[in-house]
């Protein structure tokens, strides 16, 4: 369990126990000639930190006598503190550090938002695995896209999975002590010498002593599994299947995700294309490759059988198989229940079941009310994978509804044939497809976006891919919203 002093933060932006920072690149003061600290984004007026005299672009230092390090220590210091004494240097006196002291009432937060998570810079990935997509880019993207994060701050805070092979002592003694739980691991297989050469790095811990030693300090874990066929999948995954499921419920939930490929290692490494590959040569012999439908069918196989002996054991399916697995095998979605509340929905893991009871729910409400027609014609763009799925519901809803509209399914020309999903999308594939647009407003799927909602993988804003198709552009994740778009609210153009 997690210490009832600290808890999850969530994604940028969120106030979740009163912290809350902004939008910007991960990366933070702490160099050279800067204070390292936390930079104030905001103070909430009225609160701790405003009676003591904080001021946005304040860097606090440390809270009580100790440095703080990033915002999980922010909470954690300034929980049931009675008299809150900020180490502080302001924009004005980098040089000179002055003491606030502020004295909360019961429950009440400090009120300070920070501009980052983190004071100091990401925990970067020290292993080579041959799948990673980072590697996969081409040269010449954003620079915030070619950080490995591996940091197991983030992994608390945000879901990142990370793969623990990074961890100190330093670090185990704060997890002990602040109980940082549920992390998410990167495990790919239990088997040492199958994870070494996953992760391409032959000096990496055992994952299963490092899993039992957070166990030991009261951390659980949330598992994945990148599974490569003819490599990890089979039998190799029935064994890390086991491992892991018999450490239940420590172990949360165990994701697997079939591998990835822009490019295989082989590709990477003979050019021409610019990269930032870290990839080993030997990766190059490495028989990676993407899953076919039938070996895709016999990992959902496996998982239904998993489910079906851990359901009866302890009452939950522990094991879930990504949602590409299921529509590359032409295999059923699982009932919402065999999901237990998608604890890896983040991971790709239960998105179309989602979508499919999301339009169930929206189909009963459109049966009771009169046929409707007033409504702009709709383009609704997505990816391939997800295309004859959603083609169904697009049809069902026309029918219903009396909407106009059309499915355009697009390839993906900027990462290649490999990729089918519409979460790597580009801004691009959508402006250089939008001349066979007949809708009067096009609708994309919110997963296009990052995070903040304010941009695409290759860096266009929804206002620039509107600007470039001439036609209002709207985001959407399920169709109970493109018809609220449609017939309730109406389309609206974006603004900048």
């Amino acid at each position: 369990m997690s210490s009832p002093r600290l808890r999850p933060i969530g994604a940028p932006g969120d106030l979740i126990s009163g912290v809350e920072f902004g939008e910007k690149s991960a990366r933070q003061r702490g160099h050279k000639f800067h204070n390292r600290g936390g930079v104030v984004e905001s103070v909430d007026p009225g609160s701790p930190a405003d009676r003591a005299g904080l001021h946005a672009g304040d860097t606090i230092l440390s809270i009580n006598g100790s440095k703080i390090r990033d915002v999980i220590d922010y909470q954690f210091f300034c929980a049931d503190a009675e008299v809150l004494r900020f180490e502080v240097v302001s924009p004005e006196q980098p040089d000179r550090s002055r003491v606030r002291v502020a004295f909360p009432r019961a429950g009440e937060s400090a009120g300070i938002s920070f501009t980052e998570p983190t004071f100091s810079p990401i925990r970067e990935c020290n292993n080579h695995c041959p799948f990673c997509f980072i590697d996969q880019l081409p040269g010449s993207m954003r620079n915030s896209l070619y950080i490995r994060d591996d940091d197991y701050r983030y992994s608390f805070l945000f879901g990142n999975f990370v793969t623990l092979t990074n961890l100190n002592e330093s670090d185990w003694k704060r997890l002990e002590e602040q109980r940082l739980s549920p992390l998410y691991v990167s495990v790919h297989a239990t088997e040492p010498e199958m994870r070494r050469v996953l992760l391409g790095n032959e000096k990496i811990p055992d994952i299963m002593l490092q899993l039992e030693r957070l166990f030991s300090l009261g951390i659980r874990v949330h598992t994945q599994v990148v599974a490569c066929p003819g490599m990890n999948d089979g039998s190799v995954l029935e064994h890390t299947v086991r491992d892991l499921a018999a450490f239940y419920p420590q172990v949360l939930s165990i994701g697997i995700v079939p591998v990835g490929l822009t490019r295989t290692p082989k590709e990477i490494l003979e050019g021409p294309d610019p990269s930032c590959s870290r990839i080993l040569p030997s990766a190059a012999k490495l028989p990676l490759r993407t899953f076919e439908a039938e070996e895709a069918r016999a990992v959902v196989r496996q998982t239904r059988n998993w489910q079906r002996e851990l359901r009866h054991a302890h009452g939950s399916s522990v094991v879930y198989a990504s949602d590409e697995l299921y529509l590359l095998s032409g295999e059923p979605v699982p009932s919402a229940q065999a999901y237990d509340g998608y604890p890896q929905f983040e991971n790709g893991i239960g998105m179309v079941r989602d979508l499919l009871d999301d339009w169930k729910r929206r189909k009963r409400i459109i049966r009771g009310a009169d046929k409707r027609s007033n409504g702009p014609a709709i383009s609704l763009v997505c990816g391939e994978m997800i295309g004859e799925c959603l083609d169904e519901i697009v049809e069902e809803w026309v029918d219903l509804s009396g909407a106009e509209a059309e499915l355009c399914v697009t390839s993906n020309s900027f990462f290649g044939p490999r990729v089918r999903v519409s979460g790597l999308l580009t801004g691009g594939d959508v402006v250089k497809t939008s001349g066979r647009y007949r809708g009067d407003v096009v609708v994309l799927p919110t997963v296009m976006l990052d995070k903040t909602g304010t941009r695409t993988i290759d860096g266009m804003t929804p206002v620039e891919i509107q600007r470039n198709i001439g036609k209002p552009v709207h985001f959407a994740s399920y169709m109970s919203e493109v018809d609220q778009l449609v017939f309730q609210s109406g389309p609206a153009t974006l603004t900048a």
